[in-house]
Formats: C-alpha cells, sequence, structure tokens
C-alpha cells in the first residue's frame, strides 16, 4: 500500500522526498515482499532498511517529517504512539487502533484503509503543507501526554482493571 502511493505522487514530489521502510521480514511473507521489493527498484528514492534496534528507530522518528502507519489491521500502534512521542504527525488509517484517540487533521491525517490514492493524497499534504505538520505534531504529543505516558497508561489500565 505505501509503495503503490508512493508510486501515484508526482515525480518532482517523489524526488524531492525520501522513503523509508523498516521492520521484520518473516518468511511466510518472502513472496508478497518479492513483488513489493520489485516495484520499489523504479524508485530509488524508496529505501528498506530492515529491522532496527529500538534506539535505532527512535533516532529514525526523530528525523522525519512524518510516519505513515498503513496497516490492514492493528490493535496498536507503538510507532505511532512514539511518533507522537516526539511531536511527529502521522498519516494512518481507521483500522490502526490509535485512530480513535487522534483526530484527523488535528493530530493526525487519516486516510481510507486499503486506498493507495487517499493515502498518496494525506502524502501530499504533508509535502505541501509542511509548517502546518509540526502543528499536527504538537497535537500529537499532547495526545501522547494526556494519554500514553507511562503513568496515564497504567492509570488508565488500572482504572479498567477495578
Amino acid at each position: 500500500m505505501f509503495v503503490d502511493a508512493i508510486l501515484l505522487l508526482p515525480e518532482d514530489v517523489r524526488a524531492s522526498c525520501q522513503f523509508l521502510l523498516t521492520g521484520k521480514l518473516s518468511e511466510q511473507n518472502l513472496p508478497f515482499w518479492s513483488s513489493v521489493r520489485e516495484r520499489m527498484g523504479t524508485v530509488p528514492e524508496i529505501e528498506y532498511l530492515g529491522l532496527l534496534s529500538h534506539g535505532e528507530l527512535l533516532g529514525l522518528l526523530a528525523g522525519v517529517d512524518a510516519v505513515v502507519c498503513c496497516s490492514r489491521d492493528e490493535a496498536f500502534s507503538l510507532v505511532v504512539v512514539e511518533a507522537a512521542m516526539l511531536a511527529k504527525p502521522s498519516i494512518i488509517n481507521p483500522n490502526v487502533g490509535v485512530a480513535e484517540i487522534l483526530e484527523h487533521k488535528k493530530s493526525c491525517l487519516l486516510f481510507e484503509a486499503e486506498n493507495a490514492v487517499s493515502l498518496a493524497e494525506q502524502m501530499l499534504t504533508v509535502f505541501h503543507d509542511r509548517a502546518r505538520m509540526s502543528d499536527l505534531g504538537l497535537e500529537a504529543r499532547k495526545v501522547y501526554e494526556e494519554r500514553f505516558t507511562i503513568d496515564r497508561f497504567s492509570e488508565e489500565f488500572l482504572r479498567l482493571v477495578r
């Protein structure tokens, strides 16, 4: 989905960006990954970094303009929470659990699940409106402080258990 959305972007936009993918490739996903890698081969701005340590990932997140999480079904996205911790905006779909907490155009950008065109539109929003993205990131940070710090998460968890 991410690679398909990148391929939909205008060539001049792609050429002035860098798109990084990270994570572990499990054995059962290798056939799928080979088709993705083939599509990536036509776009030098896309790079797969492999599995990073937590420290390496946080360092990477600190330097990005936005995080894209296009999981089809994810109860909770730690990378989106960590992006919020670092005041970075995220582009997510409603199937990513934190979408219930973050707000479209206030603390994140939402795209229609499984829709590369919709994802590409939100990526263009980040590209064309970078000044506003810092505001989205700061709002995401506020949500992080209100809901996701260890103290807040522990309080909420204990409240639910009681």
